[in-house]
């Protein structure tokens, strides 16, 4: 009898040997097997996760860090036998010490499950839940730092495991995981080849069904806390049996838990100081949470009008507040690669990739990204046409299908007697010799981990703070915005040009919720052209000051101007600068327009920059000149705003802050 637990690893150059859509009904098989991840449509992606190179990549090298990957097309029936193999390799690092490691996990609290970072693997916290552990961080619980465990409820402290005769870190490292629910029997087959051992090397008698419930999604976390490695995916195949529940819609609201002692905040921030206060809720006070303004458009929709050649716009759209989200988008076209084409359009920054993928960020100004979509129709096949987004950091993704593909045969069922064909290989050869665990059982450890994650890349919190709308209406109301670490608490003052403040601001504390913001809504003044807005946040003893220009519009009848686009173009030299070094923002505007200026690194930190309004005189240009202080590296924008009247222009240009 064949096999169904087969390493894919060797159906070498089948991208998906088999996926099987289901109707909902429990009977009815579930088998895939994935030798590379270079179609992901089928996964939820959550946190740091992404393809990269065909391999599903749980965490870059980069510390604090999680992210997870969940099977979305059905649920497994958890009262059902399950056999699931993979691959994986954990990798790289650029720190002195590699950490922390991943698992395979079967849960039920959805899609978009997330847990802590560091030595929580991208798992801690997600409940109901089961999960296989590999840990690669030596510590007290795990003092070779090669641990294989089964944890439950969102737990890293192992109900069983075991140390491999093999480093964990660095080859590849084949598993398998068998599941009999006759027995209650849970086993962990780990390989450093790509035959699977004769004896488990960990096992367990445990209820899938009472630990999580009758269904639960399958997937992958990992994490990476002080220190850091790569997390990497590379084949996985599955056989178990699809559950008849329905999978449910994503919730993306954000929140804070606190679990074992740290805070965990899901999905803008990750982090574990000691929880001091009683967790935030998900919406308190007087206003509800701030999400994301995420979207994917593409123009025209309803797929081929007839023509050999269609061309689509699309649009990508990522914000919050009034600020652009500088973090990484991944643009994928779904279909047959032969008959499309994806091309960067807005910002010029995007710079040429895989006609098929791109990875980018959006306009600072706009918050907007564009790409021009060409399909030949006479070439799109069943797999027809669709365009995906995905936000991984934070576990979001949109999906606009153009040309539906076409429907899948009808499953036959077999006379009596008659051969079924398996749709997988089992090999011929004979399982060679499994090695033996030269550890025994580790011990359970109810220790924290030492590996925890640090706070956000900057120290102890970060600040950033924009002012919408802008411009500031001069006879209406403005909002300041200050985007912070979940209970920061902050203050706020404005003052305007002609040296007056609000008389109807308050700015006194207030306690940034589970999204990271404060707001502090004033009135503008009727005379004055700008102003200038000041958040100071407080979090665990350490203080960030931000300020933010903004422009007050003036009414029609006082300038004599209808509404319009003023002309606003910026520059910046030099186009690459050193920390400690000065860089010059130069603005090509109308004479007389008023104009501020902005900075926003792409680590969202940095010392505050002073863009205060300037007037544009007779030649049309204004700049300012200031000293580039901010933690790390990477692109950075310059961002202008000018007012001229009722008439405003908006621009932007991009710079790199070297080491």
């Amino acid at each position: 009898m064949k096999r169904l637990s087969v390493m894919v690893c060797l159906l070498v150059g089948l991208v998906l040997v088999q996926t099987t859509k289901l109707q909902a009904q429990s009977t009815e098989p579930l088998s895939f097997t994935y030798s590379s991840f270079s179609n992901v449509s089928f996964l939820s992606m959550n946190g740091a996760t992404a393809q990269e190179n065909a391999a599903l990549r749980l965490t870059q090298a980069r510390t604090s860090s999680a992210g997870s990957a969940f099977y979305s097309e059905r649920m497994v029936d958890l009262t059902q036998p399950i056999h699931t193999s993979f691959a994986f390799r954990l990798h790289g690092s650029n720190t002195p010490v590699h950490a922390d490691g991943i698992t395979f996990s079967l849960q039920s609290q959805g899609l978009t499950a997330l847990g802590g970072a560091g030595g929580g693997l991208g798992y801690v916290g997600i409940s109901p839940s089961v999960a296989v552990q590999f840990d690669t961080f030596k510590s007290t619980a795990n003092p070779t730092g090669s641990q294989v465990g089964i944890d439950t409820g969102g737990s890293i402290t192992p109900v069983a495991s075991a140390v491999p005769s093999f480093d964990l870190f660095g080859a590849l490292v084949y598993a398998w995981v068998d599941y009999d629910p006759a027995t209650k029997t849970l086993q962990v087959f780990v390989s450093n080849t790509n035959i699977k051992p004769s004896t488990p090397l960990v096992t367990t008698v445990l209820n899938l069904a009472t630990a999580i419930g009758p269904s639960a999604f399958a997937g992958f976390t990992g994490g990476t806390g002080a220190d850091d490695e790569i997390n990497d995916i590379t084949a996985w195949s599955m056989t178990a049996t699809a559950s008849s529940q329905a999978v449910p819609t994503a919730n993306l609201t954000p929140g804070i838990v606190n679990i074992g002692g740290s805070c965990f905040i899901t999905p803008y921030f990750t982090y574990s100081p000691t929880c001091s206060v009683t967790p935030i809720p998900p919406s308190v006070g007087t206003r509800p949470l701030i999400i994301p303004n995420k979207t994917l458009s593409v123009s025209p929709s309803g797929g081929l009008a007839g023509s050999p050649v269609n061309n689509y716009l699309v649009t990508v759209t990522s914000s919050v507040a009034c600020f652009s989200l500088n973090e990484p988008i991944n643009l994928y076209t779904l279909g047959n690669p032969s008959a499309i084409a994806l091309s960067a359009v807005s910002p010029s920054s995007i710079a040429p990739q895989d006609k098929n993928h791109y990875t980018f960020t959006v306009d600072p100004v706009t918050h907007t990204a564009t790409f021009s979509l060409e399909a030949l129709g006479s070439a799109l096949d069943a797999t027809g046409l669709a365009v995906k987004a995905v936000w991984p950091l934070e576990g979001i993704e949109r999906v606009t299908t153009l040309v539906q593909p076409a429907p899948a045969p009808p499953t036959q069922t077999p006379l009596p007697g008659q051969a079924t064909d398996t749709p997988t290989t089992t090999p011929t050869a004979s399982p060679t010799v499994a090695p033996t665990a030269t550890g025994t059982p580790a011990a359970t450890s109810t220790a924290t981990p030492t590996s925890t994650p640090t706070p956000l890349p900057a120290g102890a919190f970060l600040l950033r703070t924009c002012v919408q709308p802008s411009p500031v209406p001069s006879t209406g109301s403005g909002t300041i915005f200050g985007e912070t670490t979940p209970g920061a608490v902050c203050t706020a003052s404005v003052k305007f040009n002609n040296g007056k403040a609000p008389t109807n601001f308050d700015g006194g504390p207030q306690t940034a919720l589970s999204d990271g913001f404060v707001l502090f809504p004033f009135t503008s003044s009727t005379t004055a052209t700008s102003g200038l807005g000041k958040v100071t946040c407080t979090f665990n003893g350490q203080t960030q000051i931000s300020l933010t220009n903004f422009l007050i519009s003036q009414p029609a009848g006082a300038t004599g101007q209808s509404p319009g686009t003023l002309p606003v173009s910026v520059s910046v030299s030099p186009q690459t600068v050193a920390n400690g070094q000065q860089l010059t923002i130069t603005v090509h505007s109308t004479p007389s327009a008023l104009c501020v200026a902005q900075i926003a690194f792409s680590n969202n930190a940095g010392i505050p920059f002073n863009g205060f309004a300037q007037k544009v005189p007779g030649n049309g240009t204004v700049s300012w000149t200031f000293t580039v202080n901010t933690p790390g590296t990477g692109q950075a924008n310059a961002i202008a705003n000018c007012v001229g009247g009722v008439q405003t222009g908006q621009d932007s240009a991009t710079f790199t802050v070297s080491g």
